[in-house]
Formats: structure tokens, C-alpha cells, sequence
């Protein structure tokens, strides 16, 4: 009887511990770890001026541009947002900018991000104006923070890596990234350019510009590092007599930063087609904002020949 009472105790007691084991083994399968849910973080970045180039213009640190003559300051502007760039992919959260209240070339981007598996001393990229990385569709601009076609709106890229430095799991629903501070690099010069027919001054309706070396860039691919190269194209809603002191501006990503000529076709207001040719030497690149002004074109003519089809074919 004794043994069977013993027998029954064990039972007991392995069904409980067995028991106790399913509970906590469900506990630990329904509790998984916030990074892998996709966990909310908190997070506030310091964004810092970027270094003034050796023209003694500042560096391109945001989308908010103010010129100066012709020195082109670059200024934090509320109402702005930055993009937020980890794991391969665009997040679908922005950061909201406030500029500081003394230092407009300072200011403190904030908002909440969701991510999966984030750790101490991953990289984070941060990318203004947008989203989308390419270089279609300017319209001339310079200014017009809220004119599609600006290079101020849409075409003044800047990317930051920023690293994380701590993390703080939260009790509510979001948890706290802190990260080191940002330090945006511009990803393009821009130039202001006019053109003149002889002696006189030349309004285009379009341009188009290529380049002996082939980098200038139409489109980048953040995530694998890529870019689309070809002739790039800016169209003016009217024309080029119409922009500020008649100058085209052109946002313009060139990977190769050697020694090379610009070929421009352009499109007059006589809807007649000019060219020409600007050689461009590698010291130039130093510098962010740069003028090509009053570039000599010449008409192109199509010479007739006399050579009939099928002799030449």
C-alpha cells in the first residue's frame, strides 16, 4: 500500500512538473522578444551642419536653402521631414524636424520608428528631401520649398549615418533608441547656368546635359548602392527668361569628379536646337554650388547629303 501511495505521489508530482513545464514553455512561446515583433522605438537625433566647402559656401546640410548673393546657405525649416533607412529598407515613419531656436543650421529630428531586430551599434541612414533618390524632372528652380520641380523641395539630397548607442525597452508601447549625432553630406553640386548666341543672350525652353565620363546620375538605389547614369534634362514650366536673374539651376550628381567636358543640347524659344561644350576641370568639384554662365552655343544644322540610300546602305 505504502508503495502505491509512493508510486501515486511521483505520478503526481511528474505530472505537475510536466504541467509546469507546458506553462512556461507557452509563456516563453507567446512572449517573443520585442525586436522580433516589429517593437516601436522612440528616437531624437542631433543634426549638425555639414563642413563648408573651399569655396567658403556651406556644405548642403538640409533641403531648406537660402541664398546669399551668391554664397547658397543651407537652413533647417520646420515642417520638414527626414527618412529613416535600416535593414535594406525605407521605414514607413519620417522624422519630424525642429530647428534650433539660435542656430538654424542646428536642429533636433524626432518621432518613433518600428523596427525588427535592432542592437547597440547598428547604422542608421537618414535621407532628405524624400524617399525616392532620383534626379528627373527638375524644372530650373532653386527655391520654392513648396514647389514641386525646386531643387530646394524635391532635389537637395543629404543622407547622415548615425550609429545606435543605447537602447531602453519601454513600458508602454514604445521603447527609447538614443544614437550618435548626425553629420548630413549633400549628394550633388548644383549650378546655375546661362547660355548666349553670339553676343546675345539665349532663353531656353529645355536642356539637356551629358558628359565625356558618362556618371552623371538620373536615379540611386540606396539599398544596393547602385545608380542610373544617362543625359539628364531639365524642362522649364516656361522658360529660362523667367527664373531668378535668368538662371537655369540644375541639381547634379556626377561620380566621376576627374576632368571632363559637358555636352548641353538646348532647346531655344524658337524651338530650334542648340549646343555646346563646357570643359570642366577636376578643382571644380570642389565646390557645391558652382556657375557656368554665359556659355557660348552654336546652332545645330543637319548637313543634306548627297549620297543617295542605297549607295550608302
Amino acid at each position: 500500500m505504502r508503495k502505491n501511495i509512493s508510486l501515486s505521489v511521483l505520478a503526481l508530482a511528474g505530472a505537475l512538473l510536466w504541467s509546469g513545464c507546458m506553462q512556461l514553455e507557452e509563456k516563453l512561446v507567446g512572449k517573443e522578444s520585442p525586436a522580433e515583433e516589429g517593437q516601436k522605438w522612440n528616437l531624437t537625433v542631433k543634426a549638425e551642419r555639414a563642413t563648408p566647402d573651399q569655396g567658403g559656401n556651406d556644405g548642403a546640410s538640409t533641403k531648406g536653402l537660402v541664398l546669399d548673393g551668391t554664397t547658397l546657405n543651407t537652413l533647417w525649416k520646420s515642417g520638414e521631414a527626414v527618412s529613416v533607412f535600416a535593414n535594406s529598407n525605407y521605414l514607413a515613419e519620417t522624422l519630424a524636424v525642429t530647428p534650433d531656436s539660435e542656430n538654424a543650421k542646428l536642429a533636433d529630428l524626432t518621432g518613433s520608428v518600428t523596427l525588427t531586430g535592432i542592437n547597440v551599434n547598428d547604422v542608421l541612414t537618414l535621407q532628405v528631401p524624400r524617399q525616392t533618390w532620383d534626379y528627373t524632372g527638375q524644372k530650373g528652380l532653386l527655391l520654392g520649398p513648396d514647389v514641386a520641380g525646386s531643387i530646394e523641395k524635391d532635389y537637395a539630397y543629404a543622407l547622415a549615418d548615425v550609429t545606435v548607442e543605447g537602447i531602453t525597452p519601454g513600458t508602454g508601447d514604445a521603447g527609447t533608441l538614443t544614437t550618435s549625432n548626425a553629420h548630413f553630406v549633400n549628394q550633388q553640386k548644383i549650378y546655375r547656368i546661362s547660355f548666349k548666341l553670339g553676343g546675345d543672350e539665349l532663353c531656353a525652353k529645355d536642356m539637356t546635359v551629358t558628359s565625356s565620363k558618362g556618371k552623371i546620375v538620373l536615379s540611386r538605389d540606396l539599398a544596393t548602392g547602385t545608380s542610373t547614369y544617362g543625359a539628364l534634362t531639365v524642362s522649364m514650366d516656361g522658360d529660362s527668361g523667367t527664373l531668378a536673374d535668368g538662371l537655369i539651376c540644375v541639381a547634379l550628381r556626377n561620380e566621376d569628379e576627374t576632368e571632363q567636358d559637358y555636352f548641353f543640347s538646348v532647346t531655344g524659344q524658337d524651338l530650334k536646337t542648340y549646343v555646346g561644350t563646357k570643359h570642366i576641370p577636376a578643382e571644380a568639384f570642389t565646390h557645391n554650388f558652382l556657375g557656368i554662365k554665359d556659355m557660348a552655343l552654336t546652332q545645330l544644322t543637319l548637313t543634306k547629303s548627297s549620297t543617295t540610300v542605297d549607295t550608302a546602305l
